[in-house]
């Protein structure tokens, strides 16, 4: 549908590790994340190892009805 084009698509698990996880070690750690990933650190961190894995982050609820302007 056209009205898709005015949405930015979120980032995709891949994607969000390629621009976050800083020493490359498959996993983010607090000090890595920013933004809504930050905020729900801990309800993202099933295993409570205090870091994100991507499979960690691809079960994560996702942000919903936010608009960024």
């Amino acid at each position: 549908s056209s009205n898709r084009q005015n949405k930015q698509e979120p980032p995709t698990v891949d994607e969000i590790f390629k621009q976050m996880d800083k020493d490359e070690d498959g996993k983010l750690s607090k000090k890595e994340i920013k933004g809504p990933l930050k905020n729900a650190f801990t309800k993202i961190d099933t295993d409570e190892d205090g870091f994100l894995s991507k499979e960690e982050v691809e079960k994560a609820p996702k942000p919903k009805g936010r608009r960024s302007q």
